[in-house]
């Protein structure tokens, strides 16, 4: 999101200055909406991340990523030899669950007011500009079945933002994508 360095340190320290004051407001229960309108840095990836670090004490980032290094590739591998020629999604085959819980597809160009809404969850949902994750260019993050985040070019920082946004807005796992979210934590 920020290609000045000094601007995603700036949000950090910003993130971390008004952290009692974005917990207030979550554990209230102020809308996303709102909270979208007061805090924006905390919906994207440098804001969440931050938020997530003060929350947990875990870098969500930096944990989600080595464990994708140690872990990830074999997995992948194994799983895209397995399911090459199925056209289910992977995690989601394999745990028996409706890849709908987490995933809406869009067409490839579409902006987010483009979006249709209606079937996409309430809980935190990828809308994929495309036809596959694995070969998408652009996320979006939808909480609320509202478009929080129209701009995200890479899936595992899709997936983090996602997951993260479970615990930064003390939302609880839907029973649908329950068990691929606990995969994931």
């Amino acid at each position: 999101m920020f290609k000045d360095k000094n601007a995603a340190e700036d949000v950090k320290e910003l993130i971390k200055s008004t952290y009692y004051t974005q917990r207030k407001d979550i554990n209230k229960g102020t809308s996303i909406l709102k909270l979208c309108q007061e805090w924006p840095f905390l919906f994207h990836e440098t804001g969440m991340a931050e938020h997530f670090q003060q929350l947990t004490g875990i870098s969500l980032m930096e944990t989600f990523f080595t464990n994708l290094d140690k872990k990830g590739e074999r997995i992948v591998n194994f799983l895209k030899t397995v399911f090459a020629q199925k056209e289910k999604q992977v995690l989601e085959s394999i745990l028996n669950e409706k890849e709908e819980h987490m995933f809406h597809y869009a067409e490839k160009t579409s902006l987010a007011e483009e979006v249709e809404m209606k079937d996409v969850p309430a809980t935190p949902c990828l809308i994929v500009c495309g036809s596959s994750c694995f070969t998408a260019d652009c996320f979006m993050l939808s909480i609320d079945q509202k478009i929080i985040n129209d701009h995200i070019t890479a899936f595992p920082c899709a997936i983090c933002l996602m997951f993260g946004s479970y615990y930064c807005f003390n939302i609880h796992y839907p029973v649908g994508p329950r068990s691929t979210l606990e995969f994931l934590h």
